[in-house]
């Protein structure tokens, strides 16, 4: 006992505590920095789940999406073939429209040459409508 009350022991012992003072400031250390990786690693998991079901999202983001431009590209087509038939359709009735009102002429006794002009129709139309339509010219 007398060697431990001596210099030499009273620094080993002091070393001693100092060697366990610093093993537990250690150990507390390491604890901590346990935490704060298990804290990390769980943000981590989260934004990884959180980018799995963003990939989710935009994949159905993708797919409305071409949905979506399949659906323009056949209104599209629809439109087309609507401005076509309505195109078609007023032709018809403007042709109708011409042809009544070249008959109409035809029978107040207007020349093939005067509904031509004024109708837009064929000469050769026009003359046939005076033929069936116009006035007829006692010989």
């Amino acid at each position: 006992m007398s060697e431990l009350a001596s210099p030499t022991g009273i620094i080993l012992i002091l070393t001693l505590i100092g060697v366990g003072a610093s093993f537990v400031a250690l150990l507390l250390k390491y604890s901590a920095l346990l935490k704060q990786i298990e804290a990390l690693e769980n943000y981590l998991n989260n934004l990884e789940k959180q980018a799995d079901h963003n990939s989710g999202v935009l994949f159905r983001v993708a797919d409305m999406a071409d949905q979506v431009r399949i659906a323009t590209a056949e209104n599209t087509v629809s439109i087309e073939t609507m401005r076509r038939e309505m195109g078609h359709l007023s032709d018809e009735v403007r042709g109708e429209v011409g042809t009544s009102r070249a008959i109409e002429m035809a029978r107040s006794g207007a020349s093939k040459a005067e509904i031509a002009e004024k109708t837009g129709l064929p000469i050769e139309e026009a003359e046939a409508l005076v033929t069936f339509h116009g006035k007829k010219r006692k010989s």
